[in-house]
């Protein structure tokens, strides 16, 4: 029995001086970083711009809105005039009256004042034509009647007291855009440039330019004194 218990004691002494091999980690993945969040926003793209001449800023945009933003394929910017010149004696009056009418007022007001039913025609009253030009041009009354008279499509009506236009007109007019001004007591000087009708609407290449020179009244009217034609 002794040597039993000697036995076991001495095996017990082999197993504590054994070294202690311990159990291998279980095998982990390294951690998978979980993907961001979409959400659904894309990084803004430079928007798309049309001839960088054409490109307005604040100041520029508000004298192009007063003085110009009416005038299209028909205006009287194509060729030069003074303050002693009739800029509309070549015009077409009828364009001439609806662009500058529409520069101050709505096509609302001007379609209430059209006195004809008729397709093709349109009659408005002498005061209203007469004075929205000689507002805004060097020009009186008598040389806008005179000038009416000579063209077939508008009759200075002296009875009734009307102009009557033939319309009928149409075609996209090229892009407008003041790309400079100086201002100096009364006087407003304007560079301004027309532009083709680019790709997508926007405004493609320059096809003529000047300055336009302004004179601003003490009243807090204006009018357009000169034009100098630059391209």
């Amino acid at each position: 029995m002794k040597q039993f218990l000697c036995l076991l004691a001495f095996l017990g002494l082999l197993a504590g001086c054994a070294p202690r091999v311990e159990a291998p980690e279980p095998h982990q993945e390294p951690p998978v970083e979980a993907p961001e969040e979409e959400t659904g926003e894309e990084t803004p793209e430079e928007p798309a711009l049309g001839n960088p001449e054409a490109v307005m800023r604040e100041k520029e945009q508000q004298y192009y809105d007063t003085y110009l933003r009416t005038w299209g394929f028909a205006n009287p910017f194509y060729r030069d005039f003074g303050a002693q010149d009739n800029p509309l004696e070549e015009e077409n009056l009828y364009l001439m009256f609806h662009a500058m009418y529409l520069l101050e007022h709505g096509y609302e007001e001007l379609e209430a004042l059209n006195m004809s039913g008729d397709l093709g025609t349109e009659i408005y009253p002498a005061e209203v034509v007469e004075g929205t030009l000689t507002a805004h041009f060097n020009v009186t009354a008598d040389q806008l009647r005179e000038t009416a008279g000579g063209q077939s499509r508008s009759h200075y009506d002296g009875e009734a007291g009307t102009y009557e236009f033939g319309t009928g007109y149409g075609g996209a007019g090229p892009i407008g855009a003041v790309t400079g001004y100086r201002e100096e007591g009364d006087v407003l000087e304007l560079d301004y440039g027309w532009f083709e009708l680019g790709e997508n609407g926007g405004a493609g290449k320059k096809g003529a330019g000047g300055v336009l020179t302004i004179r601003l009244l003490p009243e807090g009217g204006w009018k357009y004194e000169a034009n100098r034609v630059t391209q």
